[in-house]
């Protein structure tokens, strides 16, 4: 194994919920009676990109004459009101993150964070989680503006491979949602999943490794499907790179 990947948010702390209530109190400002139940937003997170899930939204609900102006500064809004309430403590960083990312420095693997959100979102993460996740760990941070499709498609992770000059059958990535798992694997790269709070329910019966997270010898993970990966309790460098080996 040369090179390790988190891949979205979810990946490294568990925003989902902080994400709904950010886009519900956006609605509110402004001045629309709309409201995203967790059951709601649980089926609206098989779709990549916030401001597709609002496009979805209203199609959904056959809303006409909603401009395209008011949909961006609702999700604006929902983004400074998610990086508020980051800041205020919600952020905490998911079992097993900090330990592999530190592994995996001292073994000299290529680290990247490989998502496909806002730069603006990354970096609120990283400050909201203050020296427990730096940026400056990793060799490679992606957003949206180096790709032209977002994931599922597997652009961004084409560019992660180019830009470290790594083989996909050389790195592993760490991904949290179905749609995430299609990137990886449209890109070659097996796939480990550590599902968030809110998608447990989707299908990912085609990675490679599932496990509720990576796991800290105080909060061990569980093995939920796939090649096992789960040794005493958490994910190691040497459990991730049998996946690299796999014919």
């Amino acid at each position: 194994m040369k090179a390790l990947f988190f891949g979205s948010i979810g990946t490294i702390c568990d925003t989902s919920e902080i994400q709904r209530l950010a886009y519900n109190d956006s609605f509110k400002d402004a001045g629309l009676d709309w409201h995203w139940s967790v059951s709601f937003y649980r089926e609206l997170l098989s779709i990549t990109g916030g401001q597709n899930r609002l496009k979805h939204f209203i199609g959904l609900e056959q809303r006409k004459g909603l401009s395209a102006s008011l949909l961006e500064n609702v999700h604006r809004n929902k983004t400074t009101i998610f990086n508020e309430r980051l800041m205020s403590g919600q952020a905490i960083l998911r079992p097993g993150v900090a330990r592999l990312i530190d592994d995996a420095k001292h073994a000299g693997l290529r680290l990247g964070f490989i998502s496909t959100t806002e730069r603006r979102n990354i970096d609120a993460i990283a400050a909201a989680l203050g020296t427990a996740f730096t940026l400056g760990d990793f060799d490679l941070v992606t957003d949206r503006t180096m790709i032209e499709h977002e994931k599922p498609a597997p652009d961004v992770y084409h560019v992660a491979l180019k830009l470290i000059s790594c083989k996909p059958h050389l790195a592993v990535a760490i991904e949290d949602t179905a749609d995430c798992l299609r990137s990886v694997l449209g890109a070659d790269i097996a796939c480990v999943v550590t599902p968030n709070s809110f998608s447990t329910e989707q299908d990912f019966v085609a990675a490679h490794a599932l496990v509720s997270h990576l796991g800290d010898p105080n909060t061990p993970a569980d093995q939920l499907a796939g090649r096992d990966i789960v040794q005493h309790g958490i994910v190691t460098l040497d459990t991730l790179a049998r996946l690299t080996q796999l014919d």
